[in-house]
């Protein structure tokens, strides 16, 4: 083992290590004030989930801006880790081919922008680090050589296809959740893997919309016939509906686009949206929205590094003055992580919430979001729940790789809802 691999290992599994002694679950996350717009995306699609098959020409395309002049000496390097996204008990080098870091060399600059900034973009896998198994990836970022100066998590996927996944996402079979919830029945197909003892060495992860505060996770068959695993669970499997994202337009600063009240320009840009209101109480409404992605674009000029950033303002009616447990404006834009620089405020004066945000220009879905008596994300408050609202659901299937006792991903589907068109 080189001294290189050593390093890259040791660091991270320190890094890694919580208050309590344990390795806890990475997050995508960003450790630095100064680093936005975070993207990891596959090379099959702009903006797709971050999921990409072994050994194939597909990649994970990672970008992110630091708003600053100059730019900083930044590598990153890959951490193989199980379905609970804690790290294996692996060094680098039986988990990856070549080299264990690699230098972000890919950089340029802002270009007629109020807010001036570096963008930096780098691939995963690539000849020079790629992977020997498929499985959960964290691509993690850091300064100046210094594994312990971590800027940035994001997670990925690496999936070698044995595993064929098939779905069906309805409105609740429980009679209680049948006008708010999703359940989601599967089928997979595992007449390409060896699995051996199906209820402890294989199981199901589920994602709606890309978030991670309410995935279900370790889902186990409900029965097996032949090589057939079934999933139709009434209530292991339920998702509540909520309701289709808000959106709001940036993508020319010179116009006043979607969901936009007014803008105003000084040394930086700032844009107020229009209030918004609860739809809690509300009848469902078929809208097209993104499913809480964001797309990052200029609608005036052609060039990438001519788009600015503007401070933009979240205006939402007061429905309660008392949300002791707080009030979130949530979208892929901030992994639906609920952070300081999100959290609504209330204003007496204007009995209302709000909060600003720094966010490059372009074209954004997000929801209101509070914690229930649970401590969970959820937008019964404020955007209601609908069994007939249009989701995107991820479907990720993995086995016990026996030889090094990792979960190893050999099934993926992404699916839709599409239960607005289908009462």
């Amino acid at each position: 083992m080189t001294l290189r691999s050593f390093l890259t290992l040791f660091f991270a599994v320190v890094f890694f290590i919580g208050v309590n002694g344990q390795v806890e679950p990475i997050q995508s996350k960003v450790y630095l004030p100064s680093i936005k717009t975070v993207l990891c995306y596959s090379s099959v699609a702009d903006y797709s989930f971050p999921v990409v098959s072994i050994n194939s020409p597909e990649y994970i395309n990672l970008s992110f801006d630091e708003l600053k002049s100059t730019n900083e000496n930044y590598c990153f390097t890959a951490v193989l880790c199980n379905s609970d996204w804690v790290p294996v008990a692996l060094q680098p080098n039986e988990y990856l081919i070549g080299n264990a870091f690699e230098q972000i060399n890919n950089i340029s600059y802002s270009t007629s922008t109020y807010q001036k900034f570096v963008h930096y973009s780098c691939a995963f896998p690539m000849e020079s680090m790629n992977v020997k198994y498929a499985g959960n990836y964290i691509i993690k970022v850091y300064r100046n050589y210094n594994l312990d100066d971590v800027v940035l998590t994001q997670r990925c996927y690496i999936v070698n296809t044995k595993a064929n996944i098939t779905s069906r996402v309805h409105r609740a079979t429980n009679i209680d959740l049948r006008y708010s919830s999703q359940e989601v029945d599967l089928d997979v197909d595992v007449a390409n893997a060896t699995i051996p003892s199906p209820l402890s060495d294989a199981h199901l992860s589920i994602l709606q919309n890309g978030r991670y505060d309410n995935a279900i996770t370790k889902l186990t068959p409900k029965y097996i016939n032949g090589n057939v695993y079934n999933y139709d669970y009434e209530d292991g499997n339920l998702f509540f509906g909520g309701n289709e994202f808000r959106a709001f337009d940036t993508r020319n600063i010179r116009s006043v686009g979607q969901n936009v009240s007014n803008k105003t320009i000084d040394t930086a840009i700032h844009i107020q949206l229009k209030t918004d209101d609860s739809r809690a109480a509300q009848q469902h409404l078929t809208m097209t929205d993104y499913n809480g992605k964001f797309l990052i674009t200029n609608t005036a000029a052609s060039e990438p590094n001519a788009l600015d950033y503007a401070y933009v303002t979240f205006v939402l009616n007061s429905f309660s003055e008392n949300m002791d447990t707080g009030l979130y404006v949530l979208g892929a834009f901030n992994n639906f992580q609920p952070s300081a620089d999100c959290k609504m405020t209330y204003n007496d004066a204007r009995k209302l919430y709000q909060c600003t945000i720094l966010l490059k220009q372009g074209y954004y879905n997000y929801g209101y979001y509070s914690y229930n008596q649970n401590q969970l994300l959820e937008t019964s408050l404020t955007e209601g729940d609908h069994f007939e609202t249009e989701n995107d659901y991820y479907f990720f299937f993995y086995q016990k790789n026996y030889n090094y006792n990792f979960d190893e991903l050999i099934g993926f589907q992404k699916a839709n809802s599409g239960l607005g068109e289908r009462r």
